[in-house]
């Protein structure tokens, strides 16, 4: 056998295994998060958006799905235009599942998160109580600057328990926030 056939056969042989070998994945398997997200948000019946800022942390049960512990505020204006301007802060701590759709870089991830949600001393809502229990339903992209820093946008509808079904739309709540991430322990 010649030199050159040998040559041929090696990397035909040695091709495939090239081509068929995987990296392991950099996803966020047993990572901790924490982070921070500022942004805005709007709730039914209030004057306009609002400022709004959360606190979270998160592990990552495996490479998809992350465990998502969550803490908001946001103040409101809830009062008739003849009245003076009476706000009332909306806090919020929700706990939730996150689906992560990895992609090296770019993460689009959507969850669910259930929780508690305090309105302030000042007007409320029609038909909320000071204490309700509630939902969020979020839609979102990361980007992973490096293995232990991310950032990203997050949209997510805000949605009251209380009295269903009527509550799940009735003065609803929508909040958009820009989040920086610090992500250790892979």
């Amino acid at each position: 056998m010649c030199a050159r056939t040998m040559r041929a056969k090696l990397i035909s042989g040695a091709l495939p295994a090239l081509l068929l070998a995987a990296a392991p994945a950099g996803a966020v398997e047993r990572q901790w998060h924490a982070g921070f997200g500022l942004g805005a948000a709007a709730m039914a019946g209030a004057r306009g958006s609002s400022p709004m800022a959360e606190l979270f942390g998160a592990y990552g049960l495996n490479d998809m799905f992350d465990a998502r512990l969550e803490l908001g505020g946001s103040t409101h204006d809830f009062t008739q235009e003849s009245e003076p301007e009476d706000r009332t802060q909306v806090y919020s701590a929700l706990a939730g599942l996150r689906y992560n759709l990895d992609v090296i870089e770019w993460v689009p991830h959507f969850g669910i998160a259930l929780g508690y949600y305090r309105f302030s001393a000042g007007p409320l809502p029609e038909q909320r109580h000071r204490n309700e229990l509630g939902f969020a339903a979020q839609l979102g992209l990361d980007y992973l600057f490096s293995r232990e820093v991310g950032a990203g946008v997050e949209l997510a509808y805000h949605g009251f328990l209380l009295d269903p079904p009527a509550s799940l739309g009735n003065t609803p709540m929508v909040s958009a926030l820009i989040s920086v991430e610090r992500r250790w322990g892979w």
